[in-house]
Formats: structure tokens, C-alpha cells, sequence
């Protein structure tokens, strides 16, 4: 079986080693008992995210409403802001056109280049190992 060699400086190993308590000393090293607890990993980090988030949401609204509502009374009856917003959006719709297609011409490169080629990965792996009911063994590197 081909052993997997996966770099320490993945996201995937910082999640297992420090939010799941990942035995990265240890010898035994497989992807079952990796992707396992990159998963666990994956679910502390995911719930910690949503409260912070909406901590984040409640404290935007209610700074940004207090300020919105003292602005609005100044600021947004005038003809200069009314044309900035309108300048604002002509400018960063103009922006986003011309990233998205300078994107997409990367995009296709990479994917036409006959130098082009994926190196086998954390994901693929995970995956092919739960579809074929098989562990790989892994080494990690610096």
C-alpha cells in the first residue's frame, strides 16, 4: 500500500494537532484515525465559529445602526453623497467584472497546461479511503 506523506504545515494537521489532540509523535499513523479527527476538529471549530459570528452580527448591527441613524440625517440628503454612491457602485462593479474574467483566464491556464498536474492530497485521499474501506498510511514532514 502507497504511503501518503503530508506536510506539517497543512491546515488539516493544525486542526488535528491542536483542536482534536492529534498523536502526531506517535508511529501508528493512518488516515482513518487522521480524518477522524480532522472531522472532529472541523465540528469544534465550525460551532465556535457560529457563536462568534453571531456575537459579531448583534454588536455590527448595533454599532453600525447608531451611526447609520446619525449620518442619515446628515449626510444622505445631499446631492455629493447621492452621487459618490452612485460613482462607488459604477467603479466597484467595473472592478468586479474585470477580476472575475482576469480569474477565469487563470482558471482555464491551469487547467489546459499540460504541465498541470495535481499532487495526491489530504481530501482525495480521505475520500478514496472511505469509499474503498482501506487506511493509508501516512508520514509527516516538515
Amino acid at each position: 500500500m502507497k504511503t501518503l506523506v503530508l506536510n506539517k504545515n497543512s491546515w488539516h494537521y493544525r486542526i488535528a494537532s491542536q483542536v482534536s489532540s492529534y498523536d502526531c509523535d506517535g508511529d501508528d499513523h493512518n488516515i482513518c484515525a487522521y480524518t477522524k479527527d480532522v472531522m472532529i476538529g472541523l465540528f469544534i471549530l465550525s460551532i465556535v465559529g457560529i457563536l462568534i459570528g453571531m456575537i459579531g452580527f448583534v454588536a455590527w448591527h448595533i454599532i453600525f445602526g447608531i451611526i447609520f441613524s446619525i449620518m442619515y440625517g446628515v449626510w444622505m440628503f445631499s446631492a455629493f453623497a447621492e452621487a459618490t454612491m452612485v460613482m462607488l457602485s459604477i467603479f466597484g462593479f467595473g472592478y468586479s467584472v474585470k477580476r472575475g474574467i482576469e480569474r477565469l483566464n487563470e482558471w482555464k491556464w491551469s487547467k489546459t497546461n499540460p504541465a498541470y498536474e495535481r499532487p495526491d492530497n489530504f481530501i482525495t485521499n480521505a475520500y478514496r479511503s472511505l469509499k474503498g474501506k482501506y487506511c493509508v498510511p501516512i508520514i509527516f514532514r516538515e
